[in-house]
């Protein structure tokens, strides 16, 4: 399996060096899709916390204070 592995990456090399500028558009779409997918879960993260912290006013600043407090805590 390391020996395919090995084979496809120098192919996948060698083909970035022939045509660059079919590896830079690749490495365009794996970086946006990439960007898409993280922000859509920070959405989503900031909403639950919004919804669990709906009563404070500094959002999820708190309960983030809370987790830190707590791994200290375990630490000791």
């Amino acid at each position: 399996m390391l020996i395919l592995d090995g084979i496809i990456t120098v192919l996948f090399g060698v083909a970035m060096i022939i045509v660059p500028t079919a590896g830079l558009l690749a490495w365009m779409w794996m970086i946006g899709a990439f960007k898409l997918v993280s922000g859509l879960l920070l959405l989503i993260l900031a909403f639950r916390l919004r919804k669990e912290e709906s009563g404070t006013s500094n959002g999820g600043l708190t309960n983030l204070a809370g987790a830190a407090s707590n791994l200290r805590r375990n630490d000791q």
